[in-house]
């Protein structure tokens, strides 16, 4: 595996929000998407994801969404 800089809890926060970026630009749901990327409860996403993103996933569909070139890296 290649070393990337970062602990492994930050890189996986970093692919989960890239993905849950992604995925809400689908339209898909906050409790779908929290299965997707392993929360055991769509608040954990949630709160992860206002934490990080400054906003609502909600929010994000709604206001912030752009579409992103921003690929992620799994291997």
């Amino acid at each position: 595996m290649q070393t990337v800089g970062q602990t492994f809890p930050r890189w996986r926060s970093h692919v989960r929000m890239t993905l849950a970026r992604r995925y809400l630009g689908e339209g898909r749901t906050a409790g779908e998407i929290a299965r997707l990327l392993g929360y055991a409860h769509s608040s954990g996403f949630t709160k992860v994801f206002h934490e990080t993103q400054g906003m609502t996933p909600t929010e994000y569909r709604r206001y912030g969404w752009r579409e992103s070139r921003e690929s992620v890296v799994l291997a």
